[in-house]
């Protein structure tokens, strides 16, 4: 019954793994499948226990009446379901790639700060149009380096509207700014 639940095909009919049994993967699907396809997924127990990264466990309890609720395997995800998947765990690639280059403001953290300060420069790229993991490690470092605002303050507060206009890319804004500070 859980073998099933790691069968799922991708908008383009790719077939994947589904590690539904990551917590990270797990919390995106209980928030982007709708009721019937959660009521499916959840069908083959009656508790579920989800940790989340400060290690308290949350009981998802669903009820005996639904146990064996039709579930179809593999589960076929939508486009938002896949952008949903990848994203639960893109702050956790950027931290791995900052801490593999010794960061020493994040090597200060433990692992369930880590990944909020980087979620939440993440989460700034999106508003600067940063899209790629280049261009969103720099930003996330620099975040840490300088504070979460260090975009509104100079030189900063001029570049980022340049990078948001995609008339230059963050790591350019990063040499103009290196340049201003000289």
């Amino acid at each position: 019954m859980l073998r099933e639940r790691t069968q799922a095909v991708l908008p383009d009919s790719m077939e994947v793994v589904l590690r539904f049994f990551d917590p990270r993967v797990f919390a995106a699907l209980l928030n982007h499948l709708d009721a019937d396809a959660l009521r499916g997924f959840l069908s083959a127990a009656t508790v579920w226990a989800l940790p989340d990264r400060r290690g308290e466990v949350h009981v998802i309890a669903h009820g005996v009446s639904e146990l064996g609720q039709a579930f179809v395997s593999p589960m076929r995800l939508n486009a938002t379901q896949e952008s949903a998947l990848i994203d639960a765990g893109e702050a956790d690639a950027i931290v791995d790639l900052l801490l593999n280059q010794n960061n020493d403001r994040l090597l200060t953290m433990i692992p369930p700060d880590q990944h909020e300060h980087v979620a939440a420069a993440i989460a700034q790229t999106r508003h600067f149009g940063i899209e790629h993991t280049p261009e969103q490690l720099a930003f996330c470092a620099a975040a840490l380096a300088f504070g979460a605002d260090f975009h509104t303050r100079e030189p900063w507060l001029a570049l980022m509207p340049e990078v948001k206009a995609a008339r230059i890319n963050f790591s350019e804004a990063v040499s103009l700014a290196a340049k201003a500070a000289a």
